[in-house]
């Protein structure tokens, strides 16, 4: 059996409830985005790292390890807030998150994931984590009146419980990536 590479990352998925709040949110913010690609519902996730092109047999190591280091209890995750990311000038990704003090589960847990990763030789992406998920991209100039307009969007928090991450194969197509679960990890 040959050990194939995959290009993965860990996340956390919504259950399907929540994803029907988020939808809703996600239309709003495309009404006055019209260049906004959204994000399919079933790709809506938070990501905790991603891991880029590893083993096959790299990631069930990283499983094998997670389900070891990671003590956490199910957890509320908050999303009350819209953003943008790479700049207010020029915005790439559309997302729905929190400030991060209102998530300190989440950045707990995903301080044990970084760790484990870095343990079995894997520098993480970025040394800033910001909870959030990614509701849609955007390819070409935006008006910078769009960015003021997405701050008049309202909406209820979306609060879910997060009792499981995942790490997670991602498949890239012109349609758009489609993701594949290779393993799961209960939070106890």
């Amino acid at each position: 059996m040959t050990d194939s590479i995959q290009r993965s990352f860990v996340a956390i998925f919504p259950p399907k409830d929540v994803v029907g709040r988020v939808l809703s949110v996600q239309t709003a913010v495309a009404a006055l985005a019209p260049r906004m690609h959204c994000v399919r519902p079933e790709s809506l996730h938070c990501t905790v790292e991603f891991l880029g092109n590893k083993s096959l047999s790299w990631l069930e190591q990283l499983a094998g390890r997670l389900t070891k280091d990671i003590v956490a209890r199910p957890f509320q995750i908050l999303l009350d807030r819209i953003g943008c990311f790479s700049s207010r000038r020029s915005p790439k990704v559309f997302w729905l998150g929190s400030e991060e003090e209102q998530n300190m589960e989440l950045r707990q847990l995903t301080a044990v994931v970084r760790s484990t990763c870095l343990d079995i030789g894997h520098r993480p992406t970025d040394d800033h984590f910001r909870p959030h998920m990614t509701i849609g991209r955007s390819k070409g100039k935006i008006d910078i009146t769009l960015i003021q307009n997405l701050e008049t969007v309202t909406f209820q928090p979306i609060t879910f419980v997060c009792d499981e991450i995942r790490v997670m194969k991602s498949t890239l197509a012109s349609t758009g990536s489609t993701y594949t679960t290779l393993f799961t990890i209960s939070l106890k």
